[in-house]
């Protein structure tokens, strides 16, 4: 697969789609040698299932849990954070972000970055928080190789939505995003210039 990088300080990330994500296998989640069987969660899985789960087993088990089948749960939370909702962006957060790794873990990021643009200060808040939202990651357009349509596309309507957000304890999470967009998308203007793209 190939990644558009910049050895600088961001890049273009090159990563599996939502949906194939979602179906990696559950034994790439790291197993927990303490946990107890979790019980089958419910379809669509509650919110409320989610955060009981977390206080009674660990968050790879309740990860692996969502893969199972056909990831029809987790496909679903990641459907939730793609239009926005900012109560499965706090929870997906706070319970179920500890325990992703490898492609869930991308599939995540991918989706809170679509997330930013329909709700952006409910993803602030999470990096605010210290929750481990990392805006390098989710503000330079972490999908899989993206048309350059799409790039602009998709940056211009995340500023807007960014420049909307006035709330003083998201300033500086904001203008950070807002200004790691801006070299995301001026580095692919630069690129496209040279003809590298990959459409």
């Amino acid at each position: 697969m190939t990644a558009i990088r910049n050895t600088g300080i961001f890049f273009l990330v090159a990563i599996c789609c939502i949906a194939g994500c979602a179906r990696q296998p559950p034994s790439l989640l790291s197993d927990h040698p303490y946990d107890p069987p979790l019980p089958p969660f419910s379809t669509p899985v509650t919110r409320e299932e989610v955060r009981l789960a977390f206080y009674t087993y660990s968050a790879p088990a309740i990860v692996r849990k969502l893969l199972e089948g056909d990831a029809a749960n987790w496909n679903m939370i990641l459907d939730k954070i793609i239009e926005g909702d900012k109560d499965w962006i706090i929870d997906a957060t706070t319970f179920i972000a500890p325990g992703t790794d490898a492609a869930a873990t991308t599939g995540l990021i991918a989706a809170m970055a679509y997330g930013l643009s329909k709700n952006p200060e409910a993803v602030l808040l999470q990096e605010v928080a210290g929750l481990g939202v990392s805006m390098l990651d989710i503000c330079t357009m972490p999908f899989l190789e993206p048309t350059y349509e799409f790039v602009v596309s998709y940056g211009k309507e995340t500023l807007a939505a960014l420049q909307q957000v006035d709330k003083p304890y998201l300033i500086d999470s904001r203008d950070t995003c807002i200004r790691r967009l801006r070299e995301t998308l001026k580095y692919s203007e630069e690129v496209v210039a040279k003809g590298l793209w990959n459409d």
